[in-house]
């Protein structure tokens, strides 16, 4: 095949997001750098009420230019009724009408907003004092007592106002300000204490704008004034002046809105901040939507925000693969640590990962006492589900209780992914160890780390908000060429359960007549794990795995049992409880492809060939052969380790040995992607390793190309005192660190097999190979 299409895949991509990403730029002006351009507000105001059944009219108030702000630009969405904007004396509204209107009814208005810090506000004109302001009993006593207080203490309307609010504040409010307050809102209040001194004012509706927050209200202000001059006021804390991100909405203190004809409204806001070219948002010459015109911010603005931070979930997943695929960093689930770096965005770094380590600790240790309970996988995952919710909820108030308020953003954290963390965890540190926990651990935190430094960045956050070419950029740095040459060309998806799933394996490799270990039975359901005990009784040692696991994730070795427990090649028991445990977590699908549910097989130990017995501790080695269009193309043995706990697993710290293709001589030796020449646990010599019956496991490995019509997979088999050679599983995506062991890429030799014509024969495809194939490794020429 040949390596056009996948190049021209990604120089499609490539180009694409390029293209895109520059016409964004020179079209639309669209700044490169977050920092040198006019900062924009896009306001969205959504109404809600419930009409009637009849005619409907709704008056919302609009913002208008002001101190700081000056409007670019005004949309409405409002299907079916009419629409018409009323100014009387610099106060606009909004105003949609409809004949006839039933049930729950949605208009939207939505505005743009320059940051215009020169921006002066029209002058204010005072409203009228009225003649008297009525007071009820006893409120008129109270209102003259606090108004007296406050005069004495005062110099002008400003600092009158000021000393009013703080009458009413909770700690200075006294037996008036408290009887005042049980009748009129403080706002209003307010107003009518200063109408009564004398001093012009009224109240005026501002929205605090922050970027990227929804469903917000309008908050009160006092605004007071003296001749000319006016000034706001915080009616809660006093504070005079006004904030740089208040924007006053309506003016002439009037309301914000009016429905008649319907009931239960309501207004809310969303709103987000963004960069505009300062000649573009100067002119407010919007371009007509086009194909190419690609922008989050056509999309309402609550979709806008959410969309700020998806945007950004690329980025962390480009981290995880240069991480996890070129440096080969374990991580405890794929994709976890950008969720996790998702969440110290909002938390900021360090509280983030103070709140992670806390609540994964405390987490580990809960989830440590739930394991003796026996509990199954679904109940067991509920729990801990509940407690990770226990544990923020207590975070969280006591951190408001020392007055630490950056810990309540721990709730920000993804508590489905967290419980589901903790409980992997906790299985990992009863199959592998603490270390295990550790490395994964540590390596998820470290990613997780990287990510959000990556997320983070201003650059990135405003690039990949702007540009939506960006995303193609990014996908074509992330694509795999094996993926998309081989496994995507050669094998058809249609087959892959065939591989994916051991037990259809072992029934499909028994109709081709090919040998594989026994099977004393399987397990299906949870109603049946109890018999699991009764099922293996008569045989001495036994292997439990999971039919779709990959990965080496979920095999259970027991060497041989008594009457007290079940040991593993480690000298570990294990009880009945934790057989039976393991078995329903492999029903539950926790060591499944995707997690779906899953078949506990249960075989037969291997008996392995005794002339292996040096090259392995407490285990069985097995050979993985990458077989391409039937032609065994590399080949290695796995050999298990103490680290690996007999296991042949490389990514659990077992030793890999490449294979000459010709011969079965070990060509190199490698544990932990470091080159070894002997086994750490014998310290035999691997330079004198040779794989017997190695033209039997050369054949047996290149029929399994008609067997499954799988054009690129892994066969892995070991050879058997008793049996001999015998196919253990098949893999549909095998790994590549099988070139590490051969210190060789696979691509040439794939490239050669390409290049020859179908339909020969297993024996033909074996001796190309064999001949082409055959090299001399490290180790022989160390020896």
């Amino acid at each position: 095949m040949s390596r056009l299409p996948f190049y021209l895949l990604v120089g499609v991509l490539l180009v694409t997001g390029v293209a895109v990403t520059l016409y964004r730029h020179i079209a639309f002006e669209v700044p490169w750098t977050p920092g040198e351009q006019r900062q924009v507000w896009e306001i969205e105001a959504q109404v809600n009420f419930v009409a009637d059944g009849g005619p409907a009219k709704i008056d919302l108030a609009l913002p208008t230019h002001q101190q700081g702000f000056r409007v670019l630009t005004e949309n409405t969405a409002s299907s079916g009724y009419g629409l018409s904007f009323l100014d009387d004396q610099g106060a606009r509204r909004a105003q949609w009408a409809i004949r006839e209107a039933t049930g729950t009814q949605r208009l939207y208005y939505s505005v743009q907003l320059l940051v215009a810090p020169g921006a002066k506000a029209p002058p204010a004109v005072p409203p009228e004092v009225p003649r008297d302001v009525a007071w009820e009993r006893p409120y008129d006593t109270a209102a003259r007592a606090i108004i007296a207080r406050s005069h004495q203490r005062s110099a002008d309307p400003f600092t009158f106002a000021r000393e009013l609010v703080g009458r009413f504040s909770d700690d200075d409010a006294g037996e008036n300000a408290r009887l005042l307050l049980t009748q009129y809102p403080r706002p209003e209040l307010l107003v009518r204490l200063l109408n009564q001194a004398g001093v012009p004012a009224r109240v005026v509706n501002g929205l605090m704008l922050e970027d990227g927050r929804r469903r917000q209200s309008l908050t009160p202000w006092v605004q007071v004034f003296e001749n000319d001059r006016s000034m706001l006021i915080d009616p809660v804390t006093g504070e005079q002046g006004r904030p740089d991100n208040l924007l006053l909405w309506g003016a002439g203190g009037q309301s914000v809105l009016e429905v008649e004809g319907g009931s239960r409204s309501q207004v809310t806001f969303s709103m987000i901040r963004h960069n505009e070219p300062a000649a573009v948002a100067v002119r407010n010459q919007l371009a007509e939507d086009t194909l190419l015109n690609f922008s989050i911010h056509s999309l309402p603005l609550e979709e806008q925000s959410l969309f700020k931070t998806i945007l950004l979930i690329p980025i962390g997943a480009l981290v995880v693969v240069l991480l996890r695929v070129l440096i080969g960093i374990k991580t405890s689930g794929t994709f976890m640590p950008v969720l996790i770096a998702l969440a110290f965005i909002q938390t900021t770094l360090f509280t983030g990962l103070i709140g992670f380590l806390l609540v994964v600790a405390v987490g580990l240790v809960i989830r440590s006492y739930l394991s003796h309970l026996n509990l199954l996988l679904v109940a067991r995952v509920s729990a801990v589900i509940i407690t990770v919710i226990a544990i923020i909820s207590l975070f969280s108030v006591l951190a408001y209780r020392l007055g630490l308020n950056a810990g309540l953003t721990i709730t920000f954290f993804p508590m489905i992914i967290l419980s589901w963390t903790i409980e992997r965890m906790s299985i990992l540190w009863e199959e592998e160890g603490p270390k295990e926990v550790l490395i994964q651990g540590g390596g998820s935190l470290l990613t997780a780390v990287l990510a959000y430094l990556a997320m983070n960045n201003p650059w990135i956050r405003h690039l990949t908000f702007n540009f939506l070419g960006v995303q193609l950029i990014l996908m074509a740095l992330i694509l795999n060429r094996r993926n998309i040459r081989y496994i995507g060309r050669y094998n058809d998806r249609s087959r892959y359960p065939l591989v994916d799933d051991k037990l259809k394996t072992k029934l499909l490799a028994q109709q081709h007549g090919i040998t594989t270990p026994a099977l004393i039975g399987t397990v299906t359901t949870q109603f049946d794990v109890k018999r699991v005990a009764a099922m293996v009784d008569a045989h001495p040692g036994f292997v439990i795995k999971p039919a779709k696991g990959s990965g080496g994730k979920g095999i259970l070795v027991i060497e041989h049992h008594d009457g007290d427990g079940y040991i593993k090649p480690s000298g570990h028991r294990l009880q009945r409880e934790d057989l039976e445990r393991h078995v329903s977590n492999i029903l539950s699908g926790l060591y499944s492809l995707g997690g779906t549910p899953d078949v506990a097989l249960v075989e037969s130990l291997i008996a392995f060939d005794e002339t292996l017995s040096a090259y392995t501790y407490e285990g069985v080695p097995d050979v993985r052969v990458i077989v391409f269009k039937g032609y065994p193309v590399m080949a290695m043995m796995r050999l298990s380790t103490a680290a690996s706990d007999g296991k042949a697993n490389l990514h659990q710290g077992a030793v890999g040995v490449g294979l000459d293709i010709a011969s079965g001589l070990a060509l190199r030796g490698v544990q932990h992607d470091r080159p070894r020449s002997d086994h750490p646990d014998t310290g035999h010599d691997l330079a004198s390793l040779r794989v017997p019956a190695w033209d039997t496991l050369l054949n047996l490995a290149a029929s399994c190309y008609e067997m499954t019509g799988l054009g690129y997979l892994g066969t892995d088999m070991v050879l058997d005192r008793h049996h001999g050679p015998m196919l253990l599983e098949l893999n549909a995506r095998p790994g590549l660190a099988i070139q590490m062991t051969n210190g060789e890429g696979l691509r040439p030799r794939l490239d050669l097999v390409e290049r020859q014509p179908d339909g020969k024969s297993v024996a033909e495809r074996v001796a190309f190979a064999q001949t082409h194939f055959a090299r001399r490794g490290e180790l022989q020429a160390a020896s």
